[in-house]
């Protein structure tokens, strides 16, 4: 996933569309804005951008974790299938990495 990058240390390097956070008197805030490359600036010209990052990629169904019921699971012990070698724990452990 992508990570903060305070505009004191880089601006992106291409144009494009990124989250900003905006520090404001009162706070700060993450918007959602153009960087004109042209320009070197962002669609919120008068605001104070203090960071920005590239979007996240979309949420995928098979990124959400599974959840195991070991009340009414077939894998558990009696079957021979210890929770380690369940494809719940699986599938989680690779969504983790």
């Amino acid at each position: 996933m992508s990570k903060w990058i305070p505009c004191s240390d880089r601006m992106p390097d291409k144009g494009g569309e990124y989250l900003i956070t905006i520090k404001w008197e009162d706070g700060s805030e993450i918007y959602f804005s153009w960087f004109y490359l042209r320009d070197r600036c962002w669609s919120y010209k008068n605001a104070n951008v203090v960071a920005w990052m590239e979007l996240p990629e979309p949420y995928k169904e098979s990124e959400a974790p599974l959840y195991c019921d070991r009340n009414i699971c077939t894998n558990n012990e009696y079957n021979g299938v210890g929770c380690d070698e369940c494809q719940v724990t699986k599938h989680n452990k690779e969504i983790e990495e």
